[in-house]
């Protein structure tokens, strides 16, 4: 028998075997968050209102209350995994109070939140390297130009815009719990994960970006929340909201977290709505 040949039998031997009911697996809470700072680096652009406001501050307050109800043992976050030194440093710096928050969902919730639990640091778990391809080999907004595509790509873009915008005039008069209820619900996870796939439809670029860019980025991620966890750990995981559906998949198809409701762990909706 050939060698891959003897690795998939050993694979699909260890898949099929029975799990001990002593067996544990960490537990995993992802919270997608907009991002805060409005770096504006995404397909679909955002503009969040200010949360430096001393109103906005006291609904992250809040939210940061209601998510430390999970008791997480660690808190991954969207850094990339070189930058670990870096992340630590700029922690230790808030923790002695020699630096202040940005206006970043890593630090006005991240920071928050591990300081409240006492946690020693976070954990960056994100990889945003370059496909393992020549960059023309998934530009589907240049595949889309030349094949006469173009209107098309820009009409899909433009419909995830609107709703996006849409979304946006509702935070302006919604608390900031109730942001992160509407980007967690399940129907928004999913709808915002359908867009990928219709970029997949654009010729071989397409499929190139999303296979080769984004879903490989959110299995690197999957697979260093894997390495940085325990069996007994509680591990938030707060991203991009796009983040949120592809890594939950991998999280469950692979049986290796037990996943947690976000919605259970975030502010009651307010009543304060447009």
């Amino acid at each position: 028998m050939k060698l891959f040949e003897l690795l998939v039998a050993a694979a699909f031997a260890l898949s099929s075997a029975p799990v001990s009911a002593q067996e544990k697996t960490p537990d995993l809470l992802i919270v997608g968050s907009p991002h805060l700072a409005n770096p504006n680096k995404d397909m679909v652009k955002s503009s969040v209102p200010d949360i430096m406001s001393p109103n906005r501050q006291r609904e992250i307050e809040a939210l940061v209350d209601a998510l430390a109800r999970y008791r997480p043992t660690r808190i991954a976050v969207e850094v990339q995994v070189k930058d670990q030194a870096r992340l630590n440093q700029r922690y230790a710096a808030y923790r002695s109070g020699s630096a202040q928050l940005a206006p970043t969902e890593l630090e006005q919730i991240g920071f928050r939140l591990a300081a409240r639990l006492n946690l020693p640091r976070l954990e960056a778990v994100d990889w945003n390297g370059a496909p393992p391809m020549a960059e023309a080999d998934y530009d589907f907004a240049a595949w889309a130009d030349t094949n006469g595509r173009g209107p098309e790509l820009k009409a899909l873009l433009g419909r995830g815009q609107t709703s996006m915008t849409a979304l946006q005039a509702r935070w302006r008069c919604t608390s900031v719990g109730d942001w992160y209820r509407q980007l967690n619900a399940p129907s928004y996870r999913a709808a915002d994960n359908k867009l990928y796939f219709d970029i997949a439809m654009f010729g071989e670029a397409g499929p190139n970006w999303v296979g080769g860019s984004w879903f490989m980025r959110n299995l690197r991620i999957f697979s260093q929340l894997r390495r940085s966890s325990e069996p007994n750990d509680r591990m938030l995981v707060l991203f991009g909201a796009s983040h949120a559906f592809p890594i939950e998949q991998y999280a469950q198809q692979s049986g290796t977290f037990t996943i947690s409701d976000t919605l259970a762990y975030l502010p009651k909706q307010s009543s304060n709505q447009c």
